[in-house]
């Protein structure tokens, strides 16, 4: 069960976020883009700089689905240093 969702960030009503139990598993931060009953899962890798992978989506058109990861890209950098401090 989760606890507690740490949001980093919010565009167009589209909430950025990580789900607390997400520090258990192994591999590259992970973020969530959540609007309603559509939600889609970004994996962000440690390379200088970061780059932002589509993992998998529900519920996004490609057009939202597009903006949602620029913006994630963009602040990619603060993503992966919070997700350090939560869950590393």
């Amino acid at each position: 069960m989760v606890s507690e969702m740490p949001e980093i960030g919010n565009i167009d009503g589209v909430r950025i976020l990580f789900y607390s139990n997400e520090g258990s598993l192994e591999g590259l931060p992970r973020v969530f883009a959540t609007k309603g009953d559509a939600e889609a899962e970004f994996l962000i890798s440690q390379d200088t700089p970061p780059i932002t992978l589509l993992k998998r989506s529900h519920g996004f058109e490609g057009e939202e689905l597009r903006a949602i990861q620029g913006h994630i890209s963009t602040m990619a950098e603060e993503v992966v240093h919070a997700w350090n401090a939560l869950f590393c």
